[in-house]
């Protein structure tokens, strides 16, 4: 079996959608002939925590662990204190090109006992943290092994990240030599990755698009709903791009209005950053963080399932990881997204449900529908099965063992 050298910063036990794309890889690689040597950090690092995850790491998978002086260990702290807002300024202004540089050298000791001892045909790095590219790149620097490096995210162009003056050109630059020095590049989305090679500066590093997909594993096909209340759930957290306040608007007016009796109607959300976004008081039911094995049963009870997204042009590369389980959980979604998003894009082609804007009396339409719809019990949900299981984990996979495979030479 041939090996890869897997630099994965986020990996179990850590919690939440940064670690699935890189723990559903080293799932199903060893099934296509490759071993994964994993190169993360250690649990402390970690602000939200899923040791449950843990279960899909094959046994006897190398894991080295490298402890360092790591800014985001301490966000809990910084986070009881409330003082969240001086972590990221020390994050973005002193930590560069963000908080795990420090972990990305003090792993360079453990990257050499791994190369040493397993001797890998293949670098793997996945981001974010962007560090782990500058890891990656310092391996291929150093080792010459051939390297595929995976954006999860913008870099540069992440309209997340806050950069003072300055700092972005300095991150483009970092970006640019990643882009220039991978042997081949992999991002989850046709705009993303056009972002990518318009970086790229005159290089032609080959990029594959390998979106993020779901795991049958984890999604069982699940029969129509019966719910004493219509049900809608969101997983996941909200941001000062990505706001639900037109779905509270124009839930409140349903209610308020009596067109939907409080009594009928429950928006359960799961996530870590709730309070801020939602109000606590009846129709919505705020659950905090669940371990994602929990998931599927949450979504069994649900009448719909919903997806809210930054609305800018900016985000149209964003899919958002939660939807390809959304479509193999066979609720319908509500996207509250631009209509030009790629994860709308894929709701049509799939008939997954439907798209509306940031437009609270177009989502009060759209859930008066449906409402009446399951008064009546007749909520229609005929997806395309055979676009959705493209996105299943084991297949995305192979997509990225084949990569390897031209990489290393068949």
């Amino acid at each position: 079996m041939k090996t890869v050298l897997f630099i994965a910063y986020n990996f179990p036990p850590c919690g939440g959608p940064s670690v699935q794309r890189s723990l559903k890889f080293i799932k199903y690689l060893p099934g296509l002939g490759w071993q994964p040597i994993v190169i993360t950090t250690n649990a402390r690092a970690y602000p939200i925590q899923d040791p449950g995850l843990e279960k899909d790491i094959p046994p006897g998978t190398p894991i080295y662990r490298p402890a360092s002086w790591d800014v985001n260990a301490w966000r809990p702290a910084f986070t009881k204190l409330r003082l969240g807002k001086l972590h990221a300024a020390i994050n973005t202004l002193f930590a560069l090109p963000d908080g795990a540089i420090f972990w990305a050298r003090a792993a360079r000791p453990s990257v050499r006992q791994a190369i040493a001892v397993h001797q890998p045909q293949i670098v793997y790095t996945t981001s974010g943290p962007y560090s782990a590219h500058l890891l990656g790149l310092w391996i291929k620097k150093t080792f010459g092994l051939p390297w595929v490096a995976d954006f999860r995210d913008p870099w540069s162009q992440n309209r997340l990240i806050h950069y003072p003056p300055g700092y972005r050109a300095i991150n483009r630059r970092m970006e640019r030599r990643v882009l220039k020095s991978a042997d081949h590049i992999v991002t989850v989305s046709r705009p993303i990755a056009q972002s990518l090679s318009d970086s790229m500066d005159g290089a032609n590093t080959p990029i594959s698009v390998i979106p993020n997909g779901y795991d049958p594993d984890d999604v069982p096909l699940l029969a129509p709903a019966e719910t004493s209340k219509f049900t809608i759930t969101y997983t996941g957290k909200f941001t000062r791009l990505r706001r639900p306040d037109a779905l509270v608007e124009a839930v409140t007016s349903l209610v308020d209005s009596g067109q939907i009796p409080a009594d009928k109607i429950e928006l359960i959300l799961a996530g870590s950053n709730l309070d801020a976004f939602i109000p606590s008081r009846p129709p919505f039911t705020k659950l905090g963080y669940l371990p994602h094995g929990e998931l599927s049963a949450l979504w069994q009870r649900s009448t719909m399932l919903l997806l809210v997204q930054d609305p800018s042009s900016e985000n149209n590369g964003a899919y958002s990881a939660k939807l390809f389980e959304y479509l193999a959980a066979n609720r319908p979604i509500l996207a509250i997204t631009s209509p030009s998003n790629v994860a709308a894009d894929l709701i049509r082609q799939t008939q997954g449900g439907i798209v509306v804007s940031h437009d609270p009396a177009e989502i009060k339409t759209v859930l008066l529908d449906y409402y009446h719809a399951w008064q009546a019990k007749n909520v229609r949900h005929s997806p395309d099965w055979e676009i959705i299981h493209r996105f299943s984990r084991p297949e995305l996979t192979a997509r990225l063992a084949d990569i390897f495979n031209q990489l290393a030479g068949g």
